[in-house]
This record gives structure tokens, sequence and C-alpha cells, in this order.
């Protein structure tokens, strides 16, 4: 197997669900017009839900969080953004238009798409039917492939098939207002992401096509930081194309990633560097384009991991996982939700040792993350060992305060007679 010097990566943007908050808080909105019956609704500091109001009703850009802070640390979030459409007047929630499949866009569904159509790619909805702590009432019931037309409110709406970020993106026209909602295509002035099925050179076509169709005097909504003109939007396209061309010649090249960073090959891009979310660093999209360039040549450890385990048991496992994790092959990469969930399987199977074995390995790996020392605790209460136990949920607490299920726990072993 090819070795190199360790390097490892977090793929998807749901990290950004991982971060610790210190308390659970009420949802909050800032809205913005964009024109007499288009909103902004910059919804927990994080994520754009756009409202399209008339006579005829409302039509949402995507749904943001559900109602429980479990995700975003917010409570109460698709009320919120009922309570701020009732401030404009409208409670008519006729249509929900899903841009892809992420929690920050989708979770929202069934709260406020309760009497409303939601409508969105097929893969999106693929996607989500797939997903477990999906609720199926959330569920696209309108789907298309290539582009889809809808008429509400005057308004001539157009619907365009353009994967990158994902493979189910879509943008939305309003023709006659002549502002287009891009979803996760850009995060404006700063390098984006890219999700476990998406690709670097499908996003900057994508982009490319985008500013070439459309006309000057559009206005852009992304669907994370402030809306963009024609021209900002050709720099961030620019920047991707640009970019993924560096990373695709250095990969030509025979240039590890960890080599690819310490060069800096993508000095000339500093400006976009962590400037609206500090994970979205140069070195990170040298990640998401070296891994969605490689596509099926990359593998996850924790499926390695996985398979050694089954065959020749714990101790070869992990001698193997360590050697990557020192040495890690330029075809591998880790991940925590995917070593998680291997310690879950191996709790199922009532491979207790083995189990915590894992669990603890993902604490070194992802020493800040609340929810590994949450894992290893209950990985040590399947054991029966309340010193590990109340160590780990200790921790886990310490890390993130709202973390009630380390909360509960530590009550009932405080309490226990």
């Amino acid at each position: 197997m090819k070795k190199n010097i360790l390097s490892w990566i977090l793929l998807q943007l749901v990290s950004f669900s991982m971060v610790c908050f210190a308390q659970v808080k009420p949802a909050k909105i800032v809205t913005t017009p964009i024109t007499t019956n288009i909103y902004s609704f910059f919804l927990n500091d994080f994520v754009n839900v756009i409202a399209f109001v008339g006579t005829e009703g409302v039509l949402l850009i995507d749904t943001g969080f559900d109602n429980t802070p479990a995700i975003s640390g917010f409570s109460n979030s698709a009320e919120a953004i009922k309570e701020e459409l009732k401030k404009l007047g409208y409670s008519n929630i006729k249509f929900v238009i899903n841009t892809h499949y992420n929690f920050d866009h989708t979770f929202g569904n069934t709260l406020l798409g309760e009497k409303a159509t939601i409508i969105a790619h097929h893969l999106c909805r693929e996607q989500l039917a797939r997903e477990a702590q999906f609720p199926k009432t959330g569920l696209p019931q309108v789907t298309f492939r290539d582009s889809i037309n809808l008429y509400f409110n005057g308004e001539e709406i157009s619907l365009y098939y353009m994967p990158g970020h994902t493979k189910s993106d879509i943008i939305v026209w309003f023709k006659n207002s002549k502002v287009i909602c891009l979803g996760d295509l850009v995060i404006s002035d700063s390098f984006t992401s890219i999700q476990f099925d998406g690709n670097a050179n499908r996003l900057g076509k994508s982009l490319q096509a985008i500013y070439e169709k459309f006309p000057d005097d559009i206005t852009f909504l992304p669907a994370h930081g402030r809306k963009l003109n024609r021209s900002e939007l050709k720099a961030n396209a620019d920047m991707v194309l640009e970019t993924t061309a560096i990373i695709t010649k250095a990969i030509q090249e025979k240039m590890s990633l960890l080599t690819m960073k310490r060069l800096n090959i993508l000095n000339d891009y500093e400006k976009w560097n962590g400037q609206l979310f500090k994970q979205l660093t140069a070195d990170r999209w040298i990640d998401y384009v070296y891994f969605s360039i490689h596509g099926s040549e990359v593998f996850s450890v924790a499926t390695k991991l996985g398979e050694i385990i089954d065959k020749s048991g714990l101790d070869a496992g992990l001698a193997e996982c360590k050697e990557l994790y020192t040495e890690n092959g330029d075809g591998y990469y880790f991940s925590e939700f995917e070593f998680n969930n291997l310690g879950y399987k191996l709790l199922g199977e009532s491979k207790v040792k083995e189990a915590i074995e894992i669990f603890k390995f993902n604490t070194v790996m992802y020493p800040t993350s609340w929810n590994v020392y949450d894992s290893l605790g209950e990985g040590y209460w399947n054991l029966k060992d309340k010193k590990h136990t109340v160590a780990n949920y200790e921790q886990s607490l310490k890390l993130n305060p709202a973390n009630t299920n380390a909360s509960k726990m530590l009550d009932k072993i405080r309490n226990a007679k």
C-alpha cells in the first residue's frame, strides 16, 4: 500500500453541525428585503432562508433547521420562520423548494411544509430518503431532472439542475424579479465546500454556466453570506476553476496532500481563506478538491478497519488503522462520523471492548468533539465501568454544556443507590 506522511480530512459540511455551543438559544432571524416581495431570513447566524410572498401565499427556498437544538444549538427554528412570516402579513406556505439535501436546508421541511408542496431534484429526494434521521413527512413530493417551471404570485420561477457542491444542487430563478438563489454552490467571499457526492470540476462548470447564461442585472443569493452581483459571482467562479486546475496539476505530478499544503500552492488565493466560516481554509479546499477528483479511488479507513476486525480481529485492525493514521496513504480518509458508526455497530453485536477501542481512537483523532466522548461514555456504561463512564460524560459536557444526554446519564449514575 502506498504510504505518505499523515494527512487526514473531514469531508462534509455536516462537520459544521458538530460545533460545540455553550447553551441552547432561542432561534433568531435577521430579515433583509431583496425586492418588494422577496426576503432573506438569516437564520441562527448561519443560513439564508428565502421567502417569496404574495397574494397566492408563500414560497420558501430551503427551510433551515427543525425545532430541536441538537444540530444548530438553537430551539424552535421552524417556528421562528413562521413568526417572521406573520410579521410580514403572511402565513400560508404553499411551496417549499430545497436547493439540495444538507440538514440546514431541509430539516424544517416537515414543520414548514406541512400544507405545502415540496419540490427538489430527484437525487435530493433519494438522498433524504436514505437518511434514517430525516422524517419521511418532509420528503419532496415533486421532483425533476433537468429543469421545471413554476408560476406563482405573478412570477415565472425556473428551477435548473446545477450540481457540484452535491449531486443534487439546483438554482432557482425568479425571472421577473431578476433574482437567483444559489444554495451552497457559492459561499460569499470564501472557499466553499464539496460534499461526499459532489465534484470540484462539475462545480466550476456549473458556476461558469450560471454567469454566462444570465444577464448583468441579476442579484445572486447564496445560502451563506451576502448577496452578489454578476461580477462578484464571476470572481467566485474563477477562483473555483483556477484553484481546481492548480490542485489537479499537483495531483498529476504525484504531489501528496501534505506537500500541497506545505508548499502553499494556493498562496495567491489567501483572500478567500476562512472569510465566512473559519473551517473553510485553503487547506480544507485542497482536501475537498483532492478527494472529489479521486472519487471512488479514495476509501474510508473506518470501513477498512471494520473489514479487518471481522476477518482478523481487533488488534490487527487497530494496527493497520494506526499505521494509516501515522503514515496516511493518499487513497484513504478518516471520518469521525464513520468511526462512531463502526463503534455502535460493534456495540450492537455485543463486542463492547472492541467498540470502546474504536471510540477511544476517535477521541485521539477528534479531541475537541463532544460527541466522541459521549459515545465513549456509552461504551464504558455498557461495560459497567462507572469511573470511565463518568469521566467521559463529564468531558463531553465540558465541551458542550448543552449535551442533555450526558447530563441525564451523569444524574442517573450519581443518583443510583
